[in-house]
């Protein structure tokens, strides 16, 4: 049954390693239930009046709702960008899966 909203947040970073350093830090933070890291992707953008081309990683931060706030301030101060790309969106999940994402880390 889908009858709870989780929080997504997606991402990019230059290089894989980044990517899970971001990830490992951010599931030790308790500020992400979980994150998927999607390597390899193609950004096309402008910069400087140019047409740029680089490869990177994608990461999709999965989270309680209200948790939104405080990731936004956490990736403020530890991702690897001046202004990273950060768009949230609401998503229906399981109870289970749910339930697996409010759990903190276990040390």
């Amino acid at each position: 049954m889908l009858g709870h909203k989780l929080m997504l947040c997606y991402t990019t970073v230059a290089s894989l390693r980044d990517a899970k350093q971001l990830a490992e830090k951010a599931i030790q933070d308790n500020v992400a239930g979980c994150v998927n890291i999607i390597p390899g992707m193609m950004s096309v953008y402008a910069q400087d009046g140019q047409i740029n081309n680089s490869t990177e990683c994608s990461l999709l931060f999965k989270l309680a709702p209200e948790q939104q706030a405080g990731l936004s301030v956490w990736l403020s101060h530890h991702h690897p960008y001046d202004t990273p790309a950060e768009l949230f969106w609401l998503a229906d999940s399981s109870d289970a899966f749910f339930a697996y994402i409010q759990q903190p880390i276990r040390h």
